[in-house]
Parts: C-alpha cells; structure tokens; sequence
C-alpha cells in the first residue's frame, strides 16, 4: 500500500472472527510481543500506523491487536518509511470528505456549544443510539451465519471484478473511494487479481454501451460472463444506522449469479471506514483461501460485438458445439442468435462455417461469409481478422487466409479459431503440416477439457515429430477427458465425436502396432472388447468397429466376424458387414452392404471410400466428397479421379498421372493415406508390367514412413502392400531384407507373408 495503514477503530475482538492464539488484548501484551516499550508502540500507533484497535466503550487505553496484522504491518514498514513523505491514499481520500462535511453544516461535537439545560435529551440521545446499535448489530448478526459457513476453492491469482459500490447511506463521499479502497486490500492477496477498468471497458465497448456505464451488481456480472476469465465479483455496499456507519460485501458467483458469501462490518466514524475496509477484505481473502470441492462453471462467453446477451450466449454455445463437430446443431443456435440481432457480424460467419463444415454447397454459406465482411468494418478488430480470414479461405485464398489469421494472433494470442483455422490451412490447403504442430499443440493449451482439442495436439506430436513419445501424455489426458464425458451421456444420446473417442481409447494399441507387438496389441483389443459393454450404445458401436479393423489386420478373422454381433445399431452392423467382406475378398457382397446402407441413407465416413469405390459402388471421386464427415480437399479428389481413370482406360498417360500423385502424397495426413495407398496398389502392377520393379520397391519402401499416421482401416491395406514389397524384395534376389519384413509381419500377423 502507499503511506503508513491507518490504525482501525471500533472494532470488537468477536466482530474480528479472531483466534485467541492470535489476540493480544492490552497495551502490555502489544509491547511484549514486538519488545518495545508501551510509549514507543503508542508512537508507532500514533506515527507509523500500528494496526490497534479499540473495543466499544469510553474507557482509555482499552485496546487490542493481532499478531497476523502485526507481522503483516512489520513486513511492510519498510517500504512505508520511505513513502512517509507521502499522504497515504486513504488519508486523502477520506480527509478530503471530511471537509466537504463540515464545510456543508455538518460539523463534530467538539465543535457544538454545549447545552446548558440537559433535560431529558440524555435519555433520547442513549434511547437513540441503542437503537441504532441494536439495528445495526443486527444488521451485522443477520450475515453471521452464511459468512461463517462459506467455503470456496479458487484458482491461484482467479480475476475478480469489484462493482461499484451500493451506496445506501446516500452520501456521495462514499462513491468512488470505497470501492478503491477494498479493492486496494484484494490486491494484496496472492489468490486474486483484481479486473482494471480498461478490461472492464472493454467489455462496455462489446456490449455497445457508453464507457461512464455504472457498474453496478448485474453490470459486473454481464461484464464478467462475457469477458469469460473473471472468476469472481464483489458487490460492496455501506448504509447508516444512526451515526454508525456499515460497509459489507458480496462475493458473487458469475457462472450462476449465486451469492456466495456476504460480510459486513461495523466503521463507526468516518474515521474508522479505512479499518473495516481492511477487515472486509481480510475476510474475502480469508474465504477465497479456502479448500472446497470445486464449483462447476458456466462456459466462458466469447468476446465479441452485439448488444444482445442472449445472441451472445446462444453465440457461445454454437461455439463449442461446432468444436465438437457437431454442425447442424450450431447452425440452429447461430440462426436464432441472428434473429436477436440481425447485424451480428460474427454469428453470420460462424454460422458460413457450421453450413460448409456439413458439406453444403457455396452457395449455401458463402452469402453469411460475405454478409460478416460487410458488417466487419465496425466491430473489433479481432473480430474483423477473424471474419476476413474465413472468408478467404471460403474464396480459396489460403495465403490471404493466412496473414488474417496471423494478425488476429497478434492482437490476442489465445484465440481459439485463428489458432484452429491456421492449423487447418497450413496442414491441409497448403500442405505443411510440419509447420502446423505448434498450433494444434496450442489448441489443447487454450481449451484443456476438450477432447478434440486435446486429440489434436497429441495426434499433431504422434504423427509430424521425430518425438511421438511426447504425444502420449496427451492421448492419456484425451483418454481420461472422454471417459469423464461419456459417464454423463444418456443410452441414445448424440456421438457427433466418437470416432475420435474410439480412436483415442485405442491409441495404446496403435503403438503396440507400430512397434509390431501382437501381444500388446492383442491385450489392448481384449480389454477394450469388454469395456464397450458397459458404454453407451453408439459408443460401443463406433469402438467395435474400430476393434475390428484391427482384428483384421493382426490376421484375427474369427474375431472380427464375432464383433459383428455385438454391434446394437442396424446400420452399423450393415456398414461393419461392408468392411469384412472386403477384408476377405468378397468385394460383390460388400457392394451390395454398402448399396443397402446408402439406400437406407444412414452416415457414411471417411473410411467408406476406398472400399466403395474399389468395389464399384462409387464411380466418381466427387461422389466421395460428397460423404458425411469428409471436407473438401483437392488431394483426396485428385487421387480418386486419377485412380479411377487408371483402373477404367488402363492407359499409360493415365497411370503417368497416377504415379505422379502418388509421389506428391507420399507424405500425406491420415486422412489422405487411404487414398493414397490405394492408389499404390492400383500402380504396382503396371510398374511391374513396365519392369521397374525398383520404382516399386521404392515407393513401398516409402510407405513404411506413414505407418504411424495409418488410420485403423487402412492397417490390413498397408499389410497387403508389406506382403507384396516381401515379394519384390525375393524377385529382385534382396533376400535379407525380404526375411526381415516377412518375420515382422509373422509376429505382427501370426502368419507368413507368403
């Protein structure tokens, strides 16, 4: 603090909630513990702000003090010596009110004649103030017991926005400087960091509201919900009661609008308001320090310009529902949200996104991608960078895109979607997914509960680094997110994320796979066969499948043919049934599975497209696009279209073209691989057919370094090709390497190679 603390006054050890341990109740017991004498603890009283308080009556010298504020004060009179020249703030704060008081009539005893004729006034004058003691202590008493019983858990330094006071004595010394007051207190706690008025501003200027907006209790709270950091608010207040002063607090839960706790606390005098300020702050910080389970929270609110609370909140929610990918939903939120306010700029994108993410046409979403440009030019520029940047990548302008997204970044760091969306750009429109990791990284850094999030980072680690060792601890922390997640959900509630859930339950068998560990792998397919029984249906759906691709690829037929009578959902079984009889050969049967589950029109996903379109259910690499869940990406259509032109004309110029592609996406993502190694072995036979057995040695050979990218329903396909790299390696007399591969693939699939 600056200057000396000023000594508090009318206080009462009870009123203090004070252990005796802590008490020191005389002058004597005072000097004693800091080994002065009585006069020069009275000085330092006098002089240098000893904090000694006075109990409630007349009598001289009755006094006490607490070792806690004591130690406190001894810590910091260094620091107030050297600013001794200074007038302390709260001195010339509440000095300053004084004199405005007398100079309008209202002047201290000391200055009033005394009246000759005493009369009956005594009896009033006692009547009165017991009255207003007795008020005021109850006023006081009413508060007890919530104020003893509360109990909170807080993050260390959690942001915490004081309101403007609720001045119910009326008078306008108190505006202002109380509120500073107590927030000068709260500033010294090590669990809170109090909100500044710039922050505060901020908000104001979100909400379209003036920036001299008072910022009373329900402000506070609107402030808080859509700054979306701040934990807590602190609502003070004063009243009178006769000459006695009450100031008092309430700590505020923005999340729920629960009033958590209420203090108050009894200044007497003008004089005495500094020392309650401190013990009502004391007492705040005492509850914040607390150890509570901790309270659940309302989503932050998104930072972004409407006047309308309620647009915002169904904003916000659109927001994390798009997170989970569950686009439909958000488009209806974000769609009433413009009903609330039609000139939302950034509902307009956010709702272009959730429209292009169900794969709907451009014109669909791009009139809402150019509706949020136009209305950009008067909302923040976070938002404006924002607005522009999707709406570049939408006109397929990914450097455009590119430089929005980095200077939105620049401005706020923590940005969710710039982060995300630069993430995608770098990976997937511009092929550099190196460059990408830091940013998927980044993504579980920012939303630490989200499985996605998390699944990103650990997928981005796993599969672009030469250390996926660090991907692990993501994938744990994915793991333990879903689980949590999953154990809230009703029978038939909707798994818009349980691919990613199921890919994230088997990651441990992933790298058993890579490291070629049967058993490990097998451990792994065993315990998850059997917890899928105790988990929701779709859930259990989605992991059995999951189990089943690599059933197949270990070479566990039996197994994977067992998996299809565990499978609840009709259309799952259809679709699993599609994927073995493909696995073993018989591509008319899966055709028609796969012809019956589109008839049907059930989801299909991104692993569908191989095997319909090797089979012939798909004659067009936009038909593939065009499935559920599959985003737009020119790679994947370039290699469809190639392959199929390859496999129909059979010419040379089309197979040129093929091997081509094949080259350019050698190092592909996992969603491309299928693709890619599809087309692989749609081009070995020419390649051999041309002699160039060493081209085709090369390129499988190649292939080797995406095996920790594979999805699971592309392992027996890369197994497939393994088999005919054994055999190259024979024909072309490289017998080592052919008993090295070929003993991998024994251990791996409990069979030969051959």
């Amino acid at each position: 603090m600056v200057g000396a603390p000023t000594p508090m006054s009318l206080a009462d050890p009870a009123s203090e909630s004070a252990d005796s341990d802590d008490l020191l109740a005389s002058w004597k017991e005072i000097a004693s513990y800091l080994g002065r004498s009585v006069r020069a603890v009275q000085n330092w009283e006098k002089d240098e702000g000893l904090p000694v308080h006075r109990h409630h009556h007349d009598r001289q010298g009755s006094v006490f003090a607490l070792r806690s504020e004591i130690d406190a004060w001894l810590k910091g009179r260094e620091q107030a010596t050297r600013e001794a020249g200074e007038p302390g703030v709260v001195e010339s704060l509440l000095k300053s009110g004084v004199k405005s008081r007398v100079k309008s009539g209202v002047k201290s005893g000391a200055n009033r004649p005394r009246a000759r004729n005493v009369g009956a006034w005594p009896v009033i004058v006692a009547a009165a103030g017991l009255f207003a003691f007795s008020a005021a202590a109850w006023w006081i008493a009413r508060d007890a017991p919530e104020s003893r019983a509360i109990a909170l858990e807080v993050d260390d330094r959690a942001w915490t926005l004081v309101s403007q006071i609720d001045n119910r004595a009326g008078d306008p010394l108190f505006d202002g400087s109380l509120e500073y007051l107590l927030e000068r207190e709260l500033t010294e706690s090590p669990r809170l960091s109090i909100v500044s008025h710039e922050r505060v501003g901020d908000a104001l200027r979100l909400m379209r509201r003036s920036p001299d907006t008072r910022i009373d209790r329900a402000v506070a709270r609107e402030v808080a919900l859509r700054d979306g950091a701040i934990r807590l608010v602190v609502s003070p207040r004063v009243e009178r009661f006769g000459r006695s002063t009450i100031v008092g607090a309430d700590l505020i839960d923005p999340a729920s609008g629960e009033q958590l706790a209420r203090f108050t606390e009894e200044a007497g005098s003008i004089e005495g308001l500094p020392g309650a300020i401190r013990r009502l702050g004391r007492r705040l910080r005492q509850a914040v320090g607390e150890k509570v389970t901790r309270r659940d929270h309302a989503p932050a609110l998104v930072k972004v310009t409407t006047p309308s609370l309620e647009a915002l909140q169904l904003f916000t929610a659109a927001d994390r529902v798009i997170a989970y990918r569950d686009n439909a939903a958000a488009e209806q939120l974000l769609l009433r949200a413009i009903e609330k306010d039609p000139e939302f700029a950034s509902a307009h994108m956010h709702l272009a996104f959730a429209i292009a993410n169900q794969a709907r046409p451009s014109s669909d979403y791009l009139p809402h991608a150019q509706r949020a440009a136009e209305l950009s030019s008067t909302i923040s520029d976070r938002e404006r960078y924002f607005i522009l940047g999707g709406y570049a990548n939408m006109r397929e302008d990914p450097t455009e895109a590119l430089r929005h997204y980095t200077s939105l970044l620049q401005i706020d760091p923590d940005h969710w979607w710039a982060t995300n969306n630069i993430g995608m750009t770098l990976k997937f429109r511009m092929g550099r997914a190196y460059d990408a990791v830091p940013y998927r990284v980044r993504l579980a850094e920012l939303r630490p509960h989200e499985p996605g999030a998390v699944l990103a980072a650990a997928e981005a680690l796993q599969n672009w680094t030469n250390h996926p060792e660090r991907a692990q601890p993501y994938f744990d922390r994915a793991l333990e997110l879903i689980e949590i997640e999953s154990s809230g959900l009703a029978g038939d509630a909707s798994c818009t994320r349980c691919g990613s859930a199921s890919e994230i339950r088997m990651n441990r068998a992933h790298r058993a796979w890579v490291r070629g560990d049967r058993e490990g792998i097998i451990a792994e397919l065993e315990k998850w066969t059997a917890a899928a029984s105790s988990m929701t249906r779709r859930d259990a759906d989605a992991l059995l499948q999951e189990i089943g691709h690599y059933e197949l690829a270990i070479g566990r037929i039996e197994h994977a043919e067992r998996l299809l009578g565990m499978i609840a959902a009709p259309p799952e079984r259809t679709r699993y049934a599609a994927h073995l009889h493909y696995a073993k050969g018989g591509c008319a049967r899966a055709a028609e599975a796969f012809e019956r589950h589109l008839k049907n029109r059930h989801a299909l996903g991104p692993s569908d497209g191989v095997p319909m379109m090797r089979c012939g259910v798909i004659s067009s690499p936009d038909s593939i696009l065009e499935l559920p869940a599959m985003s737009p990406m020119a790679s994947i259509s370039a290699l469809a279209a190639a392959e199929l032109e390859a496999r129909r004309s059979g010419r040379p110029d089309a197979f040129a073209t093929l091997e081509q592609l094949v080259r350019r996406s050698s190092d592909s993502g996992s969603m491309i691989l299928p693709y890619q190694l599809s087309a692989l072995g749609t081009l070995l036979p020419e390649l051999e057919r041309q002699g160039r057995t060493g081209d085709a040695i090369a390129l499988l050979e190649a292939s080797d370094r995406v095996k920790i990218r594979l999805p699971a329903s592309s392992k027996l396909q890369w197994i497939e090709l393994q088999k005919d790299l054994v055999r190259l390696y024979r024909s072309n007399n490289q017998l080592e390497k052919a008993e090295t591969l070929e003993t991998m693939l024994q251990r791996m699939t409990g069979s030969r190679a051959t």
